[in-house]
């Protein structure tokens, strides 16, 4: 006899062979290559597959991991103190973790947080003002400057996203990050979001520059002497390492 089903179980199997097939289509579509070996186009594949919901952040993990790197070629800035063309290796440091400006679809948290496995070739500063860092020169300079100097297919990828100091937050393509974010010091440094899962297991690039002001005043900013150890310094008179921070 055979049997009768509902509208309501109709549905239910429609959408059951819908998700599979759904998968099937991704496993043929949208091979995940390692993280190291992808061209730009490859990368912006996956990141968009995972945007539309057509891979899942798990799928993506099976591949791509934490320290992963890949190579881009900057060309030079001539503004602040100057940087060369230079090959910086951005190595993945989180997933989901910063947040969208803009949510994208059902997604309100970038793929990828990517950071330098080094500092810039030249040391830098934060700012010729005493001002926070949303006004400082170094944040007007990282998302003008250095961002324009990354490879216009890889710069089309960088998702902006919302961050935050001392003073509050602001939105940024490309930043600094923050003391908590590398040493995950709730206590002393309670501004500037959660610390990276890479920065759990390794040193931040030693005698670099982060975003946050010693305090209100912005008389002098925090750096990264060696590990997790912290100072603070004049923002106008002295030179520290820089290490741009993007999303994908």
């Amino acid at each position: 006899m055979a049997k009768i089903f509902s509208q309501a179980q109709m549905d239910e199997i429609y959408t059951y062979f819908k998700d599979k097939m759904n998968s099937l289509e991704c496993i043929r579509t949208y091979e995940i290559l390692p993280f190291a070996e992808c061209t730009f186009s490859q990368i912006e594949k996956i990141v968009n597959a995972y945007y539309s919901g057509y891979l899942k952040l798990e799928e993506i993990q099976n591949v791509w991991n934490i320290g992963d790197e890949i190579e881009i070629n900057t060309v030079s800035v001539s503004t602040m103190e100057s940087q060369p063309s230079q090959i910086i290796h951005y190595k993945i440091i989180d997933f989901e973790h910063d947040t969208l400006l803009d949510q994208i679809n059902d997604k309100t948290k970038a793929l990828l947080t990517l950071a330098p496995t080094t500092k810039l070739t030249n040391n830098g500063i934060i700012s010729s003002d005493y001002v926070n860092y949303p006004l400082s020169d170094r944040h007007k300079w990282l998302n003008n400057d250095y961002y324009n100097a990354l490879p216009e297919q890889f710069r089309n990828l960088i998702k902006t996203v919302n961050k935050s100091t001392n003073a509050g937050t602001f939105n940024a393509k490309v930043f600094l990050p923050s003391v908590k974010e590398i040493t995950g010091n709730d206590t002393d440094y309670p501004f500037g979001g959660v610390r990276y899962d890479y920065y759990k297991n390794h040193d931040y690039p030693s005698q670099s520059w982060t975003r946050n002001p010693y305090n209100s005043n912005c008389y002098t900013y925090y750096w990264v002497n060696y590990g997790t150890t912290l100072n603070y310094s004049n923002p106008n008179g002295t030179y520290k390492g820089i290490v741009p921070h993007i999303c994908l």
